[in-house]
């Protein structure tokens, strides 16, 4: 459920460009620092529009260093400080993710995902020590992920008897949490409103995104998937009626919509254009290319 919150790097400016890559780069050292060099693997799209709100609403300007990649060829970059408060909280976040994305993979069955988890045990367990430490409650997170399960199980039981915005909402519920906070983080009391319905509107996106991705792999393993439950896919083919095709448009539709009216509630202190840029057009552009994909041709 990853890579879908990506920048349209050419409707960048060259300056946001580089503002991107330096908190992109900073939450990979993050991880590194914390959690160890094989953690970096973990960074991620969604994690760095995360960093860059907590960035954007900030007072002082986030520091900056000149460092030298190792996955880069060994070139030298500016990065985003992974010293900086929101860039550590950035790295919890993503770990705790990755654990709630481990709990999925545990349902759908996966053989690797109980050893992934034994293994990481112990960096999802500081993880959560690091966001407790900074007064973020866990527990609407993982109520979240219960209530997943459970609205999978029945719709996995009786296949149409549950709607897929029901199935988006425990997905755009947390993320609601965890776009909220980062508001309450930096005294912005007056954004965290706005912060809660962008979180929805981009958890929705995110898990429409996730569903058209994996319907056609999902289908061969045997494994859910949400578009499927719903009986909106064809089964044999795993491309998606025009009627459900319709439908899912206007879901992205509406999310844009509730997304482009919450940023514009935000007290955003910088990087405005590159938010709006991640979430209004490239968040956007990627499930309608995936939906595109999947639909059936008349």
């Amino acid at each position: 459920m990853f890579g879908y919150a990506r920048p349209q790097k050419l409707d960048l400016t060259l300056r946001q460009g580089h503002h991107y890559t330096a908190h992109y780069c900073g939450l990979c050292f993050a991880l590194a620092r914390d959690y160890g060099t094989l953690w970096r693997a973990l960074t991620n799209f969604e994690s760095t529009l995360l960093v860059l709100l907590m960035s954007a609403q900030a007072d002082a300007d986030p520091s900056f260093r000149k460092t030298i990649c190792p996955v880069s060829a060994f070139r030298r970059f500016a990065i985003v400080s992974e010293h900086e408060g929101f860039m550590t909280l950035g790295a919890a976040f993503t770990v705790c993710m990755a654990e709630l994305k481990s709990l999925d993979a545990v349902r759908d069955g996966s053989l690797l995902a109980r050893p992934a988890r034994d293994i990481g045990g112990r960096q999802f367990s500081r993880a959560r020590r690091v966001l407790a430490e900074h007064s973020f409650d866990i527990a609407p997170l993982l109520q979240a992920d219960d209530r997943l399960a459970e609205l999978e199980a029945e719709a996995s039981a009786a296949p149409g008897s549950i709607t897929f915005d029901e199935l988006t909402a425990p997905t755009a519920d947390g993320l609601a949490h965890v776009f909220e906070y980062t508001g309450a983080l930096a005294g912005r009391d007056e954004s965290c409103a706005g912060l809660a319905r962008l979180g929805k509107a981009v958890g929705r996106l995110v898990y429409l995104g996730d569903c058209l991705e994996d319907v056609a792999r999902d289908a061969k393993r045997g494994a859910f998937n949400g578009l499927s439950a719903c009986m909106m896919v064809d089964q044999t083919s795993a491309e998606l009626s025009p009627g459900a095709a319709d439908a899912l448009s206007y879901m992205i539709a509406r999310c844009n919509v509730e997304a482009r009216h919450a940023l514009s509630q935000l007290t955003l202190n910088r990087y405005r254009p590159i938010i709006e840029n991640i979430i209004l057009l490239g968040l956007d552009i990627r499930v309608r290319r995936l939906l595109q994909a999947r639909t059936k041709k008349e």
